[in-house]
């Protein structure tokens, strides 16, 4: 039966700005909803950022790396705390040239080095609600010790709220999704610095696409390298790095797909590594995709079960990559 009545709190100018595409078609945004819209799924006001979809402002939450631009700032109400690398006027002078810094808020707890543990006062230790991250996960030389380390933070039945980029409509298009395995040898080696290896792959084989280190799914990939000379200057870095490596380097460490942080979630899980499991994935959007993790008592899988669900994993992540070069 058609729908022929707007919701009452219906604005058309709303729905207008959050679908442009629709003004540019010369079309009147209530009609579009009743015809079109609803039946595309098409939201007639402002949603919440998926990454905190889940989340309300009664929750203490903890935002891991706001930078310029925090989702749960406390002007908007919520009840958060933060950490970051550097305060917030380092903040403000890092970005003034690139960003727009107003929403930078004052940081709670800065963080230099060493376990995420070592920049909270322990009482904080098992008091949150939920942890947020957004596109820092990668850039952790050990991001299974930040898992352990988040875990630690979150109380019983507590979520981590993660933003990770997927590889596959950035800069890091060319490298392979990372793996448990690197998970596990990263964290074996106490990792608190990027490996000249890591480095050398951040020089040597990031790209562009048409100058965009960013894309959106069903953009034509034409990736170039950032310089002619990238493999020897990735190599140079590289010696360099062989001989003194004192200094943090900020580079991506690790590299993913939907499917293979799925993958490493599952094999942690049933490793008894960590106590995270996927609670809920919303849609993904552009270069991104959200993953909210729950800490408590993973369900152990049967030998059966488990292979079936990491070769189910294993095969998706290869379809994942054949999508990453095909477009509409």
């Amino acid at each position: 039966m058609p729908i022929d009545k707007l919701p009452e709190d219906f604005d058309e100018r709303v729905y207008l700005d959050l679908h442009p595409d629709v003004e540019r078609a010369g079309l009147r945004g209530d009609q579009h909803y009743l015809q079109y819209g609803i039946r595309e799924g098409r939201a007639y006001k402002p949603q919440p950022h998926p990454a905190i979809s889940l989340l309300d402002k009664s929750m203490k939450v903890l935002e891991i790396g706001p930078g310029y631009r925090p989702l749960v700032s406390r002007r908007e109400g919520w009840n958060s705390l933060n950490v970051d690398h550097a305060t917030a006027e380092e903040l403000r002078l890092k970005y003034k040239d690139h960003q727009n810094t107003d929403a930078i808020e004052d940081i709670d707890f800065v963080w230099k080095s060493g376990s995420l543990l070592t920049a909270l006062p322990e009482g904080h230790q098992g008091s949150f609600d939920a942890l947020l991250a957004s596109h820092v996960i990668e850039h952790f030389p050990d991001p299974l010790g930040f898992l352990q380390a988040a875990s630690s933070l979150l109380k019983p039945d507590g979520l981590l709220s993660l933003v990770i980029p997927d590889k596959r409509y950035m800069f890091d298009f060319f490298k392979f999704p990372s793996t448990t395995g690197d998970y596990l040898w990263s964290h074996a080696q106490r990792l608190d610095r990027h490996t000249p290896k890591t480095i050398f792959e951040n020089i040597s084989v990031n790209v562009h696409n048409n100058d965009q280190i960013v894309w959106s799914p069903g953009v034509p990939v034409q990736p170039r390298f950032f310089g002619d000379d990238c493999l020897t200057s990735g190599f140079q870095r590289f010696n360099q790095l062989l001989l003194s490596s004192s200094d943090y380097e900020d580079a991506h460490a690790t590299f993913y797909t939907p499917a293979s942080f799925q993958l490493i979630i599952l094999e942690l899980g049933q490793l008894g590594v960590v106590d995270f499991s996927i609670h809920a994935m919303p849609a993904p959007a552009g270069c991104e995709f959200y993953v909210y993790l729950k800490k408590g008592v993973v369900t152990a899988e049967s030998t059966e079960n488990l292979s079936a669900k990491r070769l189910a994993l294993l095969s998706r992540i290869f379809e994942e990559l054949a999508e990453q070069v095909t477009t509409d």
